[in-house]
């Protein structure tokens, strides 16, 4: 080991106290002057169950239950964006995401174009689709900020339906959207391979195409 190896290894561990013997990390910009507690590997699994399932922060992960019949329970989700390399619409109508909604009974699928995520947008789509195909029981979704937000949940208690939230880093938890949204993305992603300006305007095809797998 050499003095340059030596001066690292002591550098790195000014970052690093141990009090009543105990590791702490007390390195870092994001620290803010806060040491935090360095756990082992064995600990790791036990702590991520009490963060997440004990204290009722997320469900623990499981096939969505297939409904006994039409639109009581539909699953929602976003796809994109589809951007060009300077973060700007490809579309000439600025379109840039898709949001998609599926009933998990009959596979019904429904495409929207979205020129942007935010809450009121998906929301507007949400409501327009409520109109005219009626309230379901239940709605799944990830828990993006879209479809987690003070209009969304305006909606959710205007019309009574549950929301159900699944944990982003599990989607096989929703599997049902994700096999469909696969799917979509391999069609959208041909579409704008051959008419980029225009990708939107197969948001319709493609859902009659959906309906046949």
């Amino acid at each position: 080991m050499n003095e340059n190896d030596k001066r690292r290894i002591r550098k790195r561990t000014d970052m690093f106290a141990i009090p009543e013997g105990k590791l702490y990390y007390k390195g870092g910009k994001s620290n803010k002057g806060e040491n935090k507690l360095v756990i082992t590997r064995d600990q790791k699994s036990s702590i991520l169950k009490l963060c997440h399932i004990d204290n009722g922060c997320h469900m623990e992960l499981q096939p969505v239950p297939i409904p006994t019949s039409t639109w009581k329970k539909i699953g929602i989700d976003l796809i994109g964006p589809y951007t060009n390399s300077a973060g700007e619409p490809i579309s000439t109508e600025s379109y840039r995401y898709v949001l998609t909604v599926i009933d998990y009974f009959s596979n019904y699928v429904k495409v929207f174009p979205l020129k942007r995520k935010q809450a009121p947008e998906v929301s507007g789509r949400l409501y327009d689709l409520f109109c005219r195909q009626g309230l379901p029981l239940e709605l799944v979704s990830d828990n993006g900020g879209e479809f987690n937000s003070r209009l969304t949940a305006s909606l959710q208690e205007q019309y009574g339906y549950r929301h159900i939230l699944m944990t982003p880093y599990h989607p096989q938890s929703n599997g049902r959207c994700e096999r469909y949204n696969q799917t979509l993305k391999s069609m959208l992603n041909k579409t704008v391979e051959e008419k980029a300006s225009e990708w939107e305007k197969n948001c319709t095809k493609m859902c009659l195409c959906l309906q046949y797998l």
